[in-house]
């Protein structure tokens, strides 16, 4: 009986030790992808922030069992999308702060598994020589569970998320850059 209460006992220490452990974590976090686009800062402002343009470059609505619904006007400041889905977390975007053709910053909710997360999502768009460089940042900060989560799994918030923008910015550009072909104006005379 009594190796069975030393048992115990060292099962509780294990436990306070881990949830210590857990707890001291630095729960910020911070995923950010650039990439210089041969297209004018205006152009990629209005494809970033009219929310309805997102369907055609984010690669999230592209799976099978996600319902998008966009709020009545999709563009500027409190302009949301919002999605529903079978295979991923309930979530919604909104649109916090608009400088038209330089930053936009939006917040996000997503329902997980280990219950509301949060975090900001920053757009920067800055010229350089004739081309754009944007750049896309999520950040926030995580809850006791979230840290527990994630020291659990192979990758943190950083590896999950920093291949999926770096492909939804090459969607972004190829999108933006065949709207420009499509739509050219030239001068004659």
């Amino acid at each position: 009986m009594k190796i069975f209460k030393y048992l115990l006992f060292l099962l509780l220490i294990l436990f306070i030790a881990g949830s210590i452990y857990v707890a001291t974590k630095d729960g910020d976090f911070s995923a950010e992808t650039s990439r210089t686009i041969s297209a004018p800062a205006p152009m990629l402002y209005r494809e970033i922030a009219d929310l309805s343009n997102w369907k055609t470059w984010e690669g999230w609505s592209s799976q099978e069992g996600i319902d998008l619904d966009l709020s009545e006007d999709p563009r500027g400041e409190g302009a949301e999308i919002s999605w529903q889905a079978d295979s991923m977390r309930d979530g919604k975007i909104t649109t916090t702060s608009a400088i038209p053709n330089t930053r936009l910053e939006q917040a996000v909710i997503m329902e997980t598994s280990t219950g509301k997360a949060t975090g900001n999502i920053t757009w920067t768009l800055e010229p350089e020589n004739g081309q754009t460089r944007v750049t896309w940042q999520l950040s926030g900060s995580q809850s006791f569970k979230e840290k527990l989560a994630f020291t659990l799994q192979d990758k943190d918030m950083t590896e999950i998320f920093q291949p999926v923008f770096e492909e939804n910015l090459q969607d972004l550009e190829e999108n933006v850059i065949r709207k420009m072909e499509e739509y050219s104006i030239n001068v004659d005379g």
